[in-house]
């Protein structure tokens, strides 16, 4: 389906059956963007167009020109909200985070956030505003590389920005603080920064920044912990957070390094005061002093084994995949199409204040697969995060492959679980790969869904979508709703519904928003002196670079005027095929209103004689109702006879109610009995209590009597000393 008229790929021969569930969500309205230009739609750097879903996959979110839309996949409606845009002129990137409640927008030098507000509808203008933040610059550091939110953070409020410069920061959005991690000193030489960092990922509890490094092909570091200013953790993590410090702490020898023995102690303290503030108030949310949020990089890591010819390559990105409750492995991928997937066997300690840390920084390789290799570069979709699979995709090739770790995903997971490695000894670290043919064009982003109790992923590339099924397993069942197309029951009015690809409320602020920026004077300012030079002239470079400018701002205008042209003319033609739709329904009610009330006065005969019958009916079941009652009643009147059974039973109630009296008098005496006994006890220890009280008298008058000899004794030879002394001079 193309998202604009004149696509590229709308000459495309038609392929052979395909499910009926694809070809219905790439109709859907939330897909279709008329105000794409075709200048613009076919060259696939010329804009972004993000694609998301959410945590279960229900809703959709589609991000393009600064218009933001959002729906539930079942249904046609689809809600939007224009979004200011971050620049002017200027490439922008997004990426959405691990709650898939907030997005980020973010150019070279500076982002802005925006909450996806999934249950509301209708947003307007003014309304929009509160769901934006406003634009963070950076406009004295580099550019930036990438920007992930932290899944740790309450409300997603802290972004971990990586800059070109290798430096690290930790932005809390509501109070625009700043930590610099990895921050260059200016000095040369060694001083324990990491360098040529090119992507970043989070561990899977999120505590654990890992870094990749291409300084020398491809390492890996650890930045643990990485942590927001208030972090949220459920007493189930914080129990094992502290086991771990526990264990950690109680593997510490004589001979274990000074700089591993601090961060460890400091470690468990840190852990320990979170779990005793649990414990106490059962408090999840906690603040994180900025002196534990200031850490030093672990590492690199140790991969065993690492493949010998891998080194003449550069490593190009780490992804983390989901395997199990508990347990994790994280993808590499090189330039030449090679991905490494490896496994962390070593706990390793937090770090703070030491440079140059290495203390088990270790991971294994699970698995190598060369299936993409030579065939370009890869890029992971970040997007997909089902478990034990990864989506990748080989740059400058058509369609998508699937990698299936599941047959030893879950053997893996179960082995770290149960502490039993010999569950793996006779597994096959081999994952399947499926390619998906059905994609023609090169995507750029995805987004998973679950339709009519299938799932399947949405690929989106330059000007085109397409819908994949994926059969993955333990699909989540979609939400009960009910459908826009479902049958109408006796008890709804049916209602008239029009059916345009786009809101006039958004058709409308697009307009007022280009009437905005029409109006709006150009940002290039020609000097005076330029201005009254003649083009003619030895320095027209200056004058033909001013207008080189201009022209940009004035194509710019004209383009997006172009798009809002084709988008009204596009939604004129609705109108009219909507406006000829309603007329010829109305003239076929019309026709038939004459046959509607011949046959009403034939319907009112056969309705009356119905409820004629239905009344007789209706007095008949009430006199037999009555004729029971009365039947009933003589029945338990004359039943007043007592049967054999019956005085049995009374006879056994009354021998019952003896035997319970003569139980009463024993229990009596057998009471009395108690009491005097329990007397006689009491007497026995009040005489055992006088005895040991009269022994420990004579017990405490006989150490006084030894004290007082051992007193005379030490005197005895100190005089003895004396005399010895004398005695001896």
């Amino acid at each position: 389906m193309a998202l604009f008229p004149n696509s590229m790929y709308s000459g495309e021969k038609a392929k052979p059956y395909r499910d009926e569930t694809l070809v219905d969500l790439e109709k859907k309205p939330i897909f279709n963007n008329n105000i794409v230009s075709p200048l613009r739609g076919i060259d696939p750097n010329a804009r972004e167009f993000f694609l998301s879903s959410n945590k279960d996959a229900s809703q959709i979110v589609t991000f393009s020109d600064n218009c933001l839309r959002w729906g539930n996949i079942q249904k046609q409606k689809f809600n939007t909200m224009l979004v200011e845009p971050l620049s002017k002129f200027g490439d922008q990137r997004i990426s959405i985070s691990s709650s898939r409640n907030v997005i980020c927008i973010h150019s070279k030098n500076a982002f802005k956030t925006v909450e996806i507000p999934w249950s509301y509808d209708d947003i307007d203008k003014h309304m929009s505003f509160g769901f934006q933040s406003e634009v963070f610059r950076f406009n004295n550091k580099s550019n930036i590389r990438q920007i992930l939110f932290h899944p740790r953070a309450i409300n997603d409020n802290t972004a971990v920005i990586l800059f070109e410069d290798d430096t690290i920061v930790l932005f809390d959005i509501d109070t625009r603080n700043e930590i610099v991690l990895n921050k260059r000193e200016g000095s040369f030489g060694f001083n324990g920064k990491v360098t040529d960092i090119k992507s970043m990922t989070f561990s899977k509890d999120g505590l654990t920044l890992y870094l990749l490094s291409v300084t020398d092909g491809g390492d890996i570091y650890a930045m643990y912990p990485c942590l927001p200013d208030k972090i949220i953790m459920e007493t189930s993590e914080l129990k094992r957070a502290r086991d771990k410090a526990v264990l950690l702490y109680d593997s510490l020898e004589t001979d274990t390094r000074d700089d591993v023995k601090r961060n460890v102690i400091r470690q468990y303290k840190f852990i320990s005061n979170m779990y005793l503030e649990n414990s106490k108030s059962k408090n999840t949310e906690f603040n994180v002093e900025t002196s534990f949020r200031i850490v030093q990089p672990q590492g690199p890591f140790t991969i065993s084994p690492y493949p010998t010819d891998l080194y003449e390559t550069n490593a190009r990105e780490i992804h983390q995949i989901d395997i199990g409750d508990s347990s994790e492995v994280y993808a590499v991928t090189f330039d030449n199409g090679a991905i490494l997937i490896l496994y962390q066997d070593e706990e390793m300690s937090m770090c703070w204040d030491s440079e140059n840390y290495v203390h088990s920084n270790s991971m294994v390789l699970i698995e190598r697969i060369d299936q993409f290799r030579n065939h370009g570069k890869l890029k992971i979709y970040d997007n997909f995060n089902e478990r034990n699979h990864l989506l990748v995709m080989v740059e400058g090739r058509a369609g998508f492959d699937l990698i299936n770790m599941l047959n030893w995903g879950h053997v893996l997971n179960k082995a770290v679980t149960d502490s039993d490695l010999s569950q793996i000894a006779k597994t096959s670290f081999t994952s399947e790969i499926k390619h998906m043919e059905g994609i023609k064009f090169q995507s750029s982003n995805c987004a998973i869904w679950r339709y009519k109790g299938k799932t399947g992923v949405i690929i989106t590339g330059p000007g085109s979508i397409r819908a994949e099924l994926l059969k993955l397993p333990q699909v989540i069942e979609e939400p009960c709703q009910a459908r826009e197309d479902s049958p109408v029951l006796a008890t709804e009015t049916m209602r008239y519904k029009t059916n345009f690809s786009q809101p006039i409320k958004e058709i409308q602020a697009l307009t007022t928003a280009y009437i905005r920026r029409c109006s709006n004077p150009f940002s290039e300012v020609i000097p005076a002196d330029v201005r009254r030079k003649e083009l003619s002239n030895a320095a027209n470079e200056i004058q033909l670079e001013a207008l080189t400018k201009l022209s940009s701002q004035l194509g710019n205008s004209i383009v997006q005027g172009e798009s809002l042209g084709i988008m009204l003319h596009s939604r004129l033609l609705e109108q009219q095929f909507e406006l000829t739709k309603q007329i010829k329904g109305t003239s076929d009610i019309i026709e038939k209103q004459d046959t509607l009330v011949d046959r009403y006065e034939e319907q009112i005969k056969v309705l009356a004689t119905k409820m004629a019958k239905q009344d007789a009916l209706i007095m008949r079941l009430v006199k037999l109702n009555q004729q029971v009652s009365k039947a009933n009643v003589a029945a338990l009147a004359n039943d007043n006879t007592i049967s054999d059974q019956e005085i049995t039973w009374f006879k056994e109630i009354r021998n019952q109610i003896f035997k319970f009296n003569d139980f009463v008098h024993s229990q009596k005496a057998l009471q009395e009995q108690l009491d005097f006994v329990k007397k006689e006890l009491s007497k026995l220890h009040d005489r055992s209590h006088d005895t040991r009280s009269k022994t420990e008298r004579e017990w405490s008058e006989l150490r006084a009597i030894l004290e007082g000899d051992a007193a005379v004794i030490k005197e005895c030879n100190s005089e003895l000393q004396k005399i010895n002394t004398k005695i001896g001079v």
